[in-house]
């Protein structure tokens, strides 16, 4: 596995740098032709052909049910947000949920002070409001397309009933009902800083040593959250990242514009006060172009907050020797959630991981961490516990 991800970085190839502020992007194109077809979470749950919900009535806080109902499979990356339901949570690590599947996904709170559902049951996660209506026409024509029956969708205002008469609304041979429960989750806009998310990325890869399983530090990543919302002055009454996000909008719009995604792009390595922060790529291009925004906007919250008086200059040549680094350090291989393979590296300072189904490389990450000594001083080694 190792000989397949060296060869897979060697293929890497870098565009003109891009700059803005504290932050450049050098943008990645990979000499490796995709073979597996599939699409994003953001695009499956707007099609309506991916359901997104509490394990049970009662809820997980470290666990979701996802129901793939299409054929194609839908990429979940590492970070990626959800929101709705008892509370928003985070994908701990990246994972290929296969067509026409149900697995249960090992996600983090990103709102600590909220768990219930929002308004009342039918308000949790997806509502038949205007916000939605983008939504409810995609959904209409999915179940059409499933169905056969045009007009399958009434909108009330209130909840999703089907058309027509009779005592079927909302009863349990509802199509729509079985098709979308009124606790399913929508994809954020964000995901977790890239600082914190490359931080879960070493956790998570110490508890799948330890115990196979893909755990998170959640105290953690609650810290990071706190230290966000008192670095960038902004509030959440229920302690919830995407406020922060959503208070911060302005500006991280501003690095977005700076950073148009480049024909055929797929990943890019991003530099933040003239060091690498770390890297992201996708097979496909079109994937990479859904996850774009969402991934500027990680990196950006980090360069937000550690704004200094004067940038320093950022060299190129600085990717290509981050990838060296990345590519010389040791990897281990194990099981995913979903499809495939959960790759780990690890090299002096650096954490990465890759997904990869049937040896071919679907998202590789990769970025700087501290030596994590406060933890080791503390505990004896750099993570106390899964």
């Amino acid at each position: 596995m190792k000989e397949c991800i060296m060869d897979y970085m060697k293929g890497l190839q870098f565009g003109a740098m891009q700059s803005f502020g504290n932050m450049a992007v050098v943008p990645v194109v990979a000499r490796v032709r995709a073979v597996l077809d599939y699409i994003t979470l953001k695009e499956a749950i707007k099609a309506g052909e991916l359901l997104v919900t509490e394990v049970s009535e009662g809820g997980s806080v470290p666990n979701l049910k996802v129901v793939n109902k299409g054929g194609k499979p839908v990429l979940l990356v590492e970070g990626e947000e959800l929101t709705g339901a008892r509370q928003n949570r985070i994908v701990n690590t990246s994972m290929m949920v296969g067509g026409y599947s149900e697995v249960v996904i090992p996600v983090s709170c990103t709102e600590r002070g909220r768990w219930g559902y929002r308004g009342g049951r039918h308000q949790g996660g997806f509502r038949s409001h205007a916000d939605n209506a983008d939504r409810m026409r995609q959904i209409a024509e999915t179940l059409q397309r499933l169905t056969g029956q045009p007009n399958l969708l009434c909108n009330t205002g209130t909840r999703v009933e089907q058309e027509g008469s009779g005592g079927g609304q909302g009863s349990e041979e509802d199509p729509i009902k079985r098709i979308i429960p009124p606790d399913a989750m929508d994809a954020s806009e964000e995901m977790l800083p890239s600082s914190a998310r490359f931080k879960n990325t070493g956790y998570v890869f110490y508890c799948l040593k330890q115990e196979a399983k893909p755990r998170s530090d959640q105290g953690e990543i609650w810290q990071d959250i706190d230290d966000l919302h008192t670095i960038l002055n902004t509030r959440s009454s229920t302690g919830a990242m995407k406020d922060s996000y959503d208070q911060h909008r302005n500006r991280l719009e501003e690095y977005l514009s700076a950073f148009p995604v480049t024909e055929g792009q797929q990943g890019m390595v991003v530099f933040i006060n003239g060091n690498v922060a770390g890297m992201d790529v996708v097979s496909r291009p079109e994937a990479f172009q859904q996850l774009h925004g969402q991934m500027i906007r990680s990196y950006a919250m980090d360069a937000s907050v550690h704004q200094p008086e004067q940038p320093d200059v950022t060299h190129e040549t600085s990717a290509v020797e981050f990838i060296g680094q990345v590519a010389a350090g040791t990897v281990e291989s194990f099981r995913s959630v979903g499809l495939g393979e959960d790759v780990r590296m690890s090299a002096e300072g650096i954490t990465g991981a890759a997904l990869t189904v049937t040896g071919e490389v679907i998202h590789l990450r990769a970025g700087r961490i501290d030596n994590r000594k406060d933890r080791q001083e503390d505990h004896g080694a750099p993570y106390p516990h899964c």
